[in-house]
């Protein structure tokens, strides 16, 4: 019943700041609370006064000690106000946290915070405890960021006369720099990862099995979520670092698993792939692309190339157009001393040995790309990014020779020579 409520109901805190104010009333009338009418250029100016930036700063009761009477008058005469809780000078509460055990609070690292702010609206302190109670919550299980106040919730259960809940603070996963993930930067949203191109499934098993990753050992598992819950413990107490780098490398290897053998998940790769690469080229030409290249097999071979350079899905087809399209070559393209360094008979011979290739193959294309290399005494390195920048419009990129091989023979001379008149070789 409390999950349908949860589903069923909307609680944005904003819209709740009356309940709030009426539990902040009540500690007040209890004495478990009290005003505090400094404003916020005074806490500042106290805040700045203290012992040194390392101190944390803790509020130092000025209004903890106003008479009743003062603190009627200045409320009747209009002086707005926070609330505060009032800690006791004696107070000592244990708590047994169901992940690092047990904790013990004092009023010797407590201090009086606010708990309902000059404007009416809560503080996180106040907010979290009259939620959890009001909705019936048996398990708190938060970020261990939030350990150190629990203390002080714990006081405002007592205070309010409300059951305590069981708590349960997990580790984060924070940066990669160690800075925790926040609300206030989209990484920290699944959304984000969905946007960017990570796939549900390697997402999932790299948080399941970021230790086995970071020995070097990634799973060869995606998991389940049936199997997530059977992993999921509240056992380990330390961060996980999540690396954007290391996230994409982990998806290329599992695409790449995926990608091996026919699935329904190879089947949604690669049709998620199709599109995306339909929109990257979408202010192109599309009438001669012939057929064969929007198939599955033909995209299945496309992906397990680009994947070997760790692309999400998305960067794969922003790269990889060439695999569909010539790439369109500029003069800046043809100025590269790559070119320059070859000789128009060097270029025709190595067109027409390709063209005499049978057997279009990777390995065969690369030992007659070799020989003719040999022959011109040029570097390979040479070679190789002259034609790259004709077959991809690019430097670097997948391997030439696995490229000229998908994109076919009649291809791949169609590309070399239809610049020829334009490279200004020797």
């Amino acid at each position: 019943s409390v999950l349908l409520m949860l589903l069923r109901s909307s609680h944005a805190q904003s819209e709740r700041t009356a309940l709030y104010q009426q539990y902040a009333q009540q500690l007040l009338r209890t004495g478990r609370a009290y005003q505090c009418f400094c404003s916020a250029e005074e806490l500042a100016q106290k805040r700045a006064s203290a012992a040194g930036p390392e101190v944390a700063y803790g509020y130092d009761g000025t209004c903890r000690g106003l008479s009743e009477t003062e603190r009627a008058e200045r409320v009747a005469g209009g002086e707005s106000y926070a609330v505060r809780l009032k800690v006791p000078e004696k107070y000592a509460v244990d708590l047994e946290d169901l992940v690092y055990g047990r904790f013990s609070f004092s009023n010797d690292n407590m201090y009086d915070q606010i708990l309902l702010k000059a404007d009416g609206f809560p503080t996180y302190h106040l907010a979290n405890v009259v939620d959890d109670h009001l909705m019936r919550i048996s398990h708190v299980v938060r970020g261990r960021e939030w350990l150190s106040s629990t203390g002080m919730h714990l006081l405002l259960y007592e205070a309010l006369d409300w059951p305590v809940p069981q708590f349960a603070h997990l580790p984060l996963i924070v940066r990669r720099d160690g800075t925790k993930l926040s609300k206030r930067n989209a990484d920290s949203f699944v959304s984000f990862y969905r946007d960017a191109g990570y796939r549900p499934g390697p997402l999932l098993a790299f948080i399941c099995s970021v230790d086995e990753y970071k020995q070097g050992e990634p799973s060869e598992h995606l998991f389940t979520s049936e199997e997530v819950l059977d992993k999921v413990s509240m056992k380990g107490t330390n961060n996980v670092r999540l690396s954007h780098d290391e996230l994409t490398t982990f998806q290329s290897h599992h695409l790449r698993n995926l990608l091996a053998s026919p699935s329904p998940s190879r089947d949604a790769i690669v049709e998620d792939f199709r599109v995306a690469m339909r929109s990257a080229v979408a202010d192109r030409t599309l009438s001669d692309v012939p057929d064969e290249r929007w198939s599955d097999g033909y995209l299945v071979e496309v992906l397990k190339e680009l994947t070997l350079r760790d692309e999400i899905l998305q960067k794969c087809a922003e790269v990889g157009t060439y695999f569909i399209l010539e790439p369109v070559l500029s003069e800046e393209h043809f100025s590269n001393p790559m070119f320059s360094s070859l000789s128009t008979n060097h270029w025709a011979t190595l067109c027409d040995s390709l063209e005499s290739v049978e057997d279009w193959t990777s390995a065969n294309i690369m030992a007659c790309i070799k020989t003719i290399q040999k022959q011109s005494k040029k570097p390979l390195k040479t070679v190789m990014t002259a034609m790259r920048l004709c077959l991809m419009g690019a430097e670097s990129g997948c391997g030439v020779a696995p490229v000229a091989a998908l994109i076919g023979k009649a291809s791949t001379l169609s590309r070399l020579r239809r610049y020829d008149a334009q490279l200004q070789f020797g």
